[in-house]
């Protein structure tokens, strides 16, 4: 398997919080997490099980080396020995950005628990009881999560928080629902939009990185200001493991399908016009509108899939809203 194929399948497999308070003893590094992080400390050696790094902290809570290598012990099981073959690029690249979300989830679980959520078992286990059938029963179910070493009762919390941060976002999102008036103004837009950008990922860096980042986004801008192709670069360049290979384009991408500050660029612009550089939650971008596409249906037959769209657009604003907020709260630091 190769090092790309790895970290994606790290990168989208369920993020479970594996945090310690700060105000309580961190996390220590035992057993078979203390072997791999011996050897992962030989590529990164924020992994040293005597020094265990802190990478990002919070007034209440902290994410160090032990929990990220609990983390990735509990839902990669036997695939976890593939860290040992990485990068010191990749394995950063990898602890940065799995930090940050741990951080993310934990801050949003304990939001949603403030607001009065708790876990409604009955529909996760209407989702465990799909997930069985899909694998041929429980018991094979069981009996492959515990060949791949995978900790199921991590993916049952992961379970639970994902539930509490969903109906808390969309509860938190409800009070923005869309009149007919706006769903007009919607309809008389683009429905669908195709576009390719350049990504620099500055997501996690220090301040002086995050300089460095964006000098080297406004460098790719004037390069393209001077004649050379988006796609190009992208393909060079980008950050987006999953649009470089085709020049960073996504197609038939509809409202709340992307970052809000993707969406209110890739829907304002005209057909190939450049964006200038502008900044997302993962780091610089620049954007080339490519097509848009109108309805082509009236308005009582669209408003209800534009409705939806609307609906998980302004989500997508609640989950950053409520984040940034949460950040300065709890006073969020990035440790290198």
């Amino acid at each position: 398997m190769n090092r790309k194929l790895v970290v994606i399948i790290f990168a989208s497999l369920l993020l479970v919080l594996a945090c310690s308070r700060t105000n309580k003893p961190a996390f220590s590094i035992d057993g078979e997490d203390r072997s791999l992080a011996i050897k992962l400390a030989e590529i990164d050696g924020r992994f040293d099980p005597e020094i265990n790094h802190v990478f990002i902290s919070t007034k209440s809570y902290i994410i160090n080396a032990a929990a990220l290598i609990h983390h990735f012990r509990a839902i990669g099981g036997a695939m976890t020995s593939q860290l040992e073959s990485f990068s010191p690029e990749h394995l950063s690249d990898l602890s940065r950005e799995t930090a940050i979300d741990l951080i993310e989830r934990k801050l949003l679980a304990n939001a949603a628990k403030k607001a009065g959520y708790e876990p409604d078992t009955a529909q996760i286990n209407r989702f465990l009881e799909n997930e069985f059938r899909k694998i041929g029963g429980k018991e094979n179910y069981f009996r492959r999560i515990q060949s791949t070493g995978i900790d199921y009762n991590y993916y049952l919390k992961n379970l639970e928080d994902n539930d509490i941060i969903e109906r808390y976002l969309r509860r938190e999102t409800e009070k923005q629902v869309p009149g007919e008036e706006l769903l007009h103004e919607i309809w008389d837009e683009a429905r669908v939009v195709n576009f390719r950008h350049i990504l620099i990922r500055a997501r996690g860096l220090s301040d002086d990185n995050k300089l460095m980042a964006k000098r080297f986004a406004d460098t790719l801008a004037q390069r393209i200001s001077n004649g050379e192709k988006l796609a190009d670069l992208a393909r060079t360049y980008s950050d987006d493991a999953k649009s470089r290979a085709n020049g960073g384009e996504y197609k038939n991408i509809r409202r709340g399908m992307v970052e809000p500050v993707i969406e209110d660029y890739a829907f304002s612009m005209k057909t190939g016009e450049i964006s200038p550089v502008f900044e997302s939650r993962y780091g610089f971008h620049i954007l080339e509108l490519i097509s848009r596409e109108a309805n082509f249906n009236d308005f009582e037959t669209e408003a209800p899939g534009l409705g939806e769209e609307y609906f998980q657009s302004m989500k997508n604003r609640t989950f950053n809203d409520i984040l940034n907020r949460l950040f300065a709260e709890e006073k969020l630091r990035i440790h290198n």
